[in-house]
């Protein structure tokens, strides 16, 4: 029997940073880990910087394996909003549901929209790891892939 292995989150999260920083956002390098099993990940959004239109701010873009991404915004206190998007949504669609949440087009919601289980589930690892590096090349997927 072959023992579980899980895929490496941390070539997603940096195929996110990337689409971060050609949205315009200044995105500080990306901390994950794998704490009690559990992948996730943190960008800090750099409150030096102007994210495009965007006023400056000190947030922080979370993301966990079981409940997917959100913002945690420092200067407000403990808040969180959930962004509305799949566990692992394209980073086009997490840059841009960043963008259209801080600009306050789009409402962030108060609980995350969708729940993974903590257990083997080859199907999220198979999509995880087509933003794994090829060849020294990172290849993003494509939505329709």
């Amino acid at each position: 029997m072959t023992r579980y292995r899980p895929t490496a989150h941390r070539p997603y999260i940096e195929h996110v940073h990337d689409a971060l920083s050609r949205a315009e956002f200044r995105v500080a390098f990306p901390y994950t880990s794998s704490t009690l099993e559990v992948r996730g990940a943190c960008l800090n959004l750099d409150s030096s910087g102007t994210y495009g239109s965007h006023a400056p701010c000190d947030t922080d873009l979370l993301w966990s394996e079981l409940d997917g991404w959100r913002l945690e915004d420092v200067p407000r206190g403990p808040v969180t909003d959930y962004l509305d998007l799949p566990i692992l949504a394209t980073p086009g669609e997490v840059a841009d549901m960043v963008r259209d949440v801080l600009a306050g087009t789009t409402a962030a919601l108060p609980a995350p929209c969708k729940v993974r289980a903590l257990a083997e589930d080859p199907l999220f690892e198979a999509e995880l790891d087509r933003y794994t590096v090829t060849l020294g090349r990172r290849a993003e997927p494509s939505e329709g892939a």
